[in-house]
């Protein structure tokens, strides 16, 4: 199998991902048509590629993360495109809410335990212990990390960074609108915007992933970059194709396609490469309706599809003691 995806990848690069849909007579197989292994997934390949291709005017595409956050796209001018809305801050200024949806704020004045609380209600409680920094998944999932090295990024595109100097977070969102949570009652204060978005490409980084508690570190690339390096000028076509024909990406999509027997819609074959170029991960959605076609939903599954990653460990397990116990956490 190993090898049959190999030669398929090749494949794949060297075909350009074909031409778009019936170029000299070109018909595809109907849906819940039986697809011999052999040429299983060039078939769905060509089928999807073709499909990214013609997208009409006034599509859209919803994608619905597993965390609960949700963002439509809209095809205009022949690129997919997507205005992210401004973050807010609580009236108390206790709690900063991200363009799409995430929460984040801290419960005591001197920022030492902070919560990230994902739009389906799922949270991370990061306290500070020492030189540490201990992180509490709320499916119980546990970590630490030295407290200079917390580097963190949301599914929208928001990073949040532990300062060194006094102790103080700072949160930049996709638009460049900047945030600090420092030592004291004040909460959150607004900085000065920058004029980009942040997005240099940083593997130390641990961005959200699953349903809204899961931390990974990414592997080959920083995915939530990759995910959103297109914004905000949109995506085209040959946007979202040309970066999923090459290396480990490409593998990715076409290990995931060879797991379909039978022809699917040609929408969920598009949806899969458009969330590939996304950094969407399995137990996310998409929806790809066109003008005056029915809405097509694909659930896209876990596995191959899921960029490379590692998972954040307990270094020191006995630095960990449940919030609020006086005892060691064993």
């Amino acid at each position: 199998m190993r090898t049959l995806s190999v030669t398929l990848s090749l494949l794949f690069l060297a075909s350009g991902l074909l031409a778009p849909p019936c170029l000299a007579g070109e018909t595809w197989p109907p849906v819940g048509t039986p697809i011999p292994p052999v040429n299983r997934a060039e078939t769905y390949l060509d089928v999807g590629a073709a499909t990214v291709e013609s997208l009409p005017p006034g599509t859209r595409v919803r994608v619905d993360r597993a965390s609960g956050m949700s963002f439509t796209l809209e095809q205009r001018d022949g690129k997919l495109m997507f205005d992210l809305p401004a973050a807010t801050l609580s009236e108390d200024k206790g709690t900063l809410i991200t363009p799409l949806g995430f929460k984040i704020g801290s419960h005591d004045a001197m920022a030492s335990t902070m919560t990230v609380e994902s739009p389906n209600g799922r949270s991370t409680l990061i306290r500070r212990r020492g030189t540490r920094l201990l992180v509490y998944e709320s499916d119980g999932g546990r970590w630490d990390v030295g407290r200079r090295l917390l580097k963190l990024r949301l599914q929208d595109g928001t990073r949040i960074d532990r300062l060194e100097e006094g102790g103080a977070w700072e949160a930049i969102t996709l638009r460049g609108e900047r945030f600090r949570l420092a030592v004291g009652p004040q909460g959150w204060s607004r900085l000065p915007s920058i004029p980009s978005p942040p997005l240099i490409p940083d593997e130390t980084v641990l961005y959200l992933a699953g349903d809204g508690d899961d931390w990974r570190f990414p592997v080959g690339e920083d995915h939530a970059v990759f995910g959103w390096n297109w914004f905000p000028y949109g995506l085209t076509a040959k946007q979202i194709l040309d970066p999923i024909r090459i290396g480990q990406r490409s593998l990715d999509v076409i290990n995931t396609f060879l797991r379909f027997v039978t022809m699917p819609p040609p929408e969920e074959l598009a949806s899969y490469m458009i969330g590939r170029r996304l950094s969407l991960s399995g137990g996310d959605r998409m929806t790809i309706e066109a003008p005056g076609r029915e809405a097509v939903t694909a659930y896209l599954m876990p596995g191959h599809f899921d960029p490379n990653f590692m998972l954040p460990i307990v270094q020191h397990p006995d630095s960990f003691r449940r919030p609020g116990a006086s005892s060691t956490n064993r």
